[in-house]
């Protein structure tokens, strides 16, 4: 993602796809204090959509490792799903 104001409809369009897809809510959003995550916008869909922001704390890069490593992982089972359905 090169323009961090497109976050917005990204995270929208994956809210979308997990439910539909998955049959699934996401519950929770790990995030690494970012300030894109930190808009009017972001808390209306949270909010709206039960889902509770849990922020790592400031100055310790061993949290942003825990979400890089879950980040991670969403996207390798999200590649192995999409080459099993071709």
């Amino acid at each position: 993602m090169k323009d961090h104001s497109k976050l917005l409809f990204i995270f929208i369009s994956c809210l979308n796809e997990t439910k539909n897809q998955f049959g699934q809510v996401i519950k929770i959003l790990i995030s690494d204090n970012a300030k894109e995550y930190f808009s009017s916008k972001f808390f209306a869909i949270w909010s709206s959509h039960g889902i509770l922001d849990q922020p790592t704390c400031l100055n310790t890069p061993q949290q942003n490792g825990i979400t890089k490593r879950k980040n991670k992982l969403l996207v390798e089972t999200t590649c192995t799903l999409l080459l099993g359905a071709n």
